[in-house]
């Protein structure tokens, strides 16, 4: 089923087209696979040096999230060094310490978001994802994390294959003129 479920949306990523169509796709079947009801998708816009909120879901996620998010904040320090997913449960693993942990834990709590899913393609982070309330008891467990992982990095790939595209098509046109 895992399988299936990563080429179906492996699939789909490639008929989808644009960043916003493709973030709303990415942040849906994590919430499927998460049992998470909201949370939102952040896109990096390098030209601005900040990654930008290409869509949220749910009442206290989208009051709470910022719209935009520079390169500094914690999160995306955290997310940047360690390209893994983080989850309120384990800000204490991973080879952070204790006060780091503690940190992590507040800065997932202040933006509403139980978890925090990297899109990292080629080193660096494309976007990132914010999942709040997870909709399981027992939390996301081994093999959905595994899924999740395989997941973000399908999605990483598939937007920065749209973001070199958007480039390539953006410096034609300023040739043309």
């Amino acid at each position: 089923e895992s399988l299936q479920r990563l080429t179906r949306f492996s699939r789909d990523l490639g008929l989808l087209g644009t960043l916003e169509n493709i973030g709303e796709r990415i942040f849906d079947e994590l919430c499927a696979v998460t049992g998470s009801s909201e949370g939102s998708v952040s896109l990096a816009d390098r030209e601005r040096a900040l990654y930008r909120r290409v869509s949220a879901q749910g009442a206290s996620h989208t009051a709470t999230a910022p719209t935009v998010m520079a390169l500094h904040h914690p999160l995306v320090q955290h997310l940047t060094d360690g390209q893994h997913a983080i989850d309120h449960d384990i800000c204490f693993y991973q080879g952070t310490g204790k006060q780091a942990g503690q940190d992590l834990s507040t800065t997932l709590r202040e933006l509403a978001a139980t978890m925090a899913v990297p899109l990292c393609a080629k080193g660096q982070l494309v976007a990132f994802v914010l999942l709040g309330r997870p909709g399981m008891p027992d939390g996301v467990g081994a093999e959905r994390a595994e899924l999740v992982s395989a997941m973000a990095q399908t999605a990483a790939n598939a937007l920065d294959s749209v973001v070199v595209y958007e480039d390539l098509r953006q410096s034609q046109a300023l040739m043309r003129r």
